[in-house]
């Protein structure tokens, strides 16, 4: 065998059956060695076009017919490419008259059989780069010295296909999708965890657009976002459903980066694809949580405002049913004076009996307070309507779908909910514009002006003193925007960057779980594409504000979110 580094130029046939490179001798390294090749997981994988590349780059320089990357295993080279060679293996042992072993002992003895080591950093031999022709050739330096460059590009090959082997495993382990798709949308490669998120097959994706595995609903808004990421804008982040093959969609979230070389050609984008229906499930389960908080803290104040109004109504049916008893007894001796059977009791008497009736009724009492119990038993009920009516506007049930929704209408009714616990606080001002309705999930906004008022009244109760809740409404740059104001003690400006984190919260243990502006900024942003922003000075109150279009872009990714 020729050590191609150092040999001369005609050191090109090399005779005599043992010097075939596939024995190695030493069983110790050998067995070390076979369990180098093992970490590389090569053997028997799929043909691969960049090792054919460098069979044929071989083929071109040497002029040879056969050119074959080969990796020895415990009996047998396994060939992962190979030119002018049709077989996929042949024995190592130079003993075994094997066909192939016949023609490259041929190539030896009376052709050209060259071949250079693939040898890895830590010196294993796990194969070699072979080049073979039926007739003498004589290799010039630089072509021999390719070759040998040739062989260590296989081992870079597999050092990097290793490295992407454990980079595959890591990511598959955590159920993500990594994925390269060119500048035409179309799926250059994708882990094998495609397969298990979509159904669909890895090869038979490849070459397709990965906006054909969107959602039609989603698809205008994905290609649109992707884009941006093509041009190097900010990388995307991209909420979709994905279709499953013979299944329901999977919501997933994608964040892409653009791809570019060192000339700065834009190659596409690489990204990651993370099923999100685990992480969705956690979100509503922790909104119905919050929500649940908020109510709890709440069912006092309500119990009290529908008990003071039920307690008066209550008073006042008592009342007029007493007058009612008065008022009829009245009315029978009316009756029984003016019966014209009763002709025999002179009309002094008659009259005598009506006024000691009129006196045990009170008639003037009745006429001053009938009235007004009556007046207060409706305004009573209309109080407990308006109550329900709220209440019914704040629990109204979380559907994936928006509809029109009239903002002001669920303001007003968050302050009818929460007023028992912001009236003890401070004083609620509504400024409500004339907005028009706005196409959101009700529901889950609900529960944003609830806590944006709950967190007003905590941080005006904090300073001692009675302060001013401020609620707005108005029409500003095409969108609607709510804010809630408070005369608290404000936030410090390096903890208004941390509000809206999960958990982080500024109010004592026990009265917060950090959770309310972190959904708020959800639901805002994430949900309805709108946008949440704080402003606070320390010692003069937050204002939170939140913008919301009007209606959704007519691309919009539907119930993805």
């Amino acid at each position: 065998m020729s050590d191609l580094a150092t040999a001369p130029p005609e050191a090109t046939r090399l005779p005599g059956r043992a010097s075939l490179p596939w024995s190695l001798g030493d069983t110790d390294d050998e067995t070390r060695r076979l369990r180098a090749l093992a970490r590389y997981a090569i053997l028997d994988t799929p043909r691969d076009a960049t090792f054919d590349d460098l069979v044929g780059v071989a083929v071109q320089l040497t002029g040879c017919q056969v050119a074959a990357i080969g990796f020895y295993d415990a009996a047998r080279v396994w060939f992962k490419a190979a030119v002018g060679l049709d077989a996929q293996e042949c024995p190592r042992d130079v003993r075994v008259s094997d066909p192939l072993t016949i023609r490259w002992f041929e190539a030896v003895e009376s052709g050209t059989f060259v071949s250079v080591p693939c040898v890895t950093s830590d010196g294993y031999t796990l194969g070699c780069l072979v080049v073979a022709d039926p007739q003498p050739k004589q290799l010039s330096i630089a072509a021999r010295v390719s070759l040998a460059a040739l062989a260590r590009q296989v081992v870079h090959l597999l050092e990097l296909r290793r490295t992407l082997l454990s980079y595959h495993t890591v990511v598959d382990g955590v159920g993500n999708v990594v994925f390269h798709i060119d500048e035409q949308g179309r799926l250059v490669s994708v882990t094998p965890t495609w397969a298990k998120l979509t159904g669909f097959g890895v090869v038979r994706s490849l070459g397709r657009a990965l906006s054909d595995f969107v959602h039609e609903d989603d698809r205008d808004r994905f290609t649109e976002q992707l884009g941006a990421g093509q041009s190097g804008q900010t990388p995307p982040v991209v909420l979709c459903r994905l279709l499953r093959l013979g299944g329901a969609d999977v919501p997933v979230e994608i964040v892409a980066r653009g791809l570019v070389d060192e000339g700065g050609r834009h190659l596409g984008l690489v990204g990651v694809i993370a099923d999100i229906t685990e992480r969705q499930a956690r979100e509503v389960e922790a909104q119905h949580l919050q929500k649940l908080e908020a109510l709890g803290r709440l069912s006092a104040g309500l119990a009290h405002e529908i008990n003071t109004p039920i307690q008066f109504v209550g008073d006042n049916a008592r009342f007029l049913a007493e007058s009612y008893q008065t008022m009829l007894k009245l009315l029978l001796t009316y009756r029984k004076v003016l019966d014209v059977e009763s002709g025999a009791i002179p009309w002094w008497e008659r009259q005598e009996l009506i006024q000691q009736a009129e006196r045990e009724a009170d008639v003037d009492y009745l006429a001053e307070e009938v009235p007004a119990a009556v007046e207060q038993s409706l305004e009573g009920v209309e109080r407990v309507a308006s109550l329900v009516r709220a209440m019914k506007t704040f629990s109204h049930p979380g559907t994936t779908e928006k509809a029109p929704a009239d903002l002001n209408e669920a303001l007003r009714a968050t302050m009818t909910v929460a007023r028992n616990q912001v009236k003890y606080i401070a004083d609620e001002v509504l400024d409500l514009g004339d907005i028009p309705l706005v196409v959101c999930n009700i529901a889950d906004l609900n529960q944003v002006f609830l806590n944006m008022v709950i967190n007003a009244a905590d941080a005006i109760e904090e300073t001692g003193e009675r302060g001013a809740i401020t609620i707005t409404s108005c029409l500003q740059d095409g969108q609607v925007a709510v804010s809630v104001s408070d005369t608290g003690a404000g936030i410090p400006e390096p903890l208004q960057l941390k509000i809206f984190e999960p958990f982080f919260t500024t109010k004592d243990v026990g009265r917060g779980t950090g959770q309310g502006l972190a959904l708020a900024r959800a639901v805002v942003h994430d949900q309805h594409g709108g946008s949440i922003t704080v402003r606070s000075r320390v010692g003069a109150g937050t204002t939170i504000t939140i913008h919301l279009p009007i209606e959704p872009p007519s691309d919009e990714l539907g119930s993805a979110s």
